[in-house]
C-alpha cells in the first residue's frame, strides 16, 4: 500500500511490528532467562505462549490469543507454575 506525503511523494506505510517489543506482563522485571515463545496451530488456533525461567528459579507461563488486528499487541495473562528453587536453566 502506498500513500502520499504532505510533499506529494509516494511514500510505503509501514506495518506495526511486535518483534523486539517490550511486553507489558504482571511479571514484568521478574525474568532472569530469555523467554520461549511458541504460536499454536491448534487448540486453540493462533493461541500464543510464552515461558521464562524467573527470578530464584522460578517458572512461569502466560498465553494469549491473536489480537483482532494486525497494529495490537497480544493481552496475555498467567502465572507462576513452578515455585521457587524448581526450575534450571543454562
Amino acid at each position: 500500500m502506498r500513500a502520499r506525503s504532505a510533499g506529494g511523494r509516494r511514500r510505503r506505510a509501514r506495518a506495526r511490528r511486535l518483534v523486539n517489543d517490550v511486553l507489558s506482563l504482571p511479571a514484568n522485571g521478574h525474568s532472569s532467562s530469555a523467554p520461549a515463545l511458541f504460536f499454536r496451530t491448534a487448540n486453540p488456533a493462533s493461541e500464543a505462549d510464552l515461558i521464562f525461567q524467573g527470578t530464584g528459579n522460578t517458572l512461569w507461563y502466560y498465553h494469549a490469543l491473536k489480537p483482532a488486528a494486525a497494529n495490537l499487541a497480544p493481552q496475555f495473562t498467567g502465572s507462576k507454575i513452578a515455585g521457587a528453587g524448581s526450575t534450571f536453566g543454562g
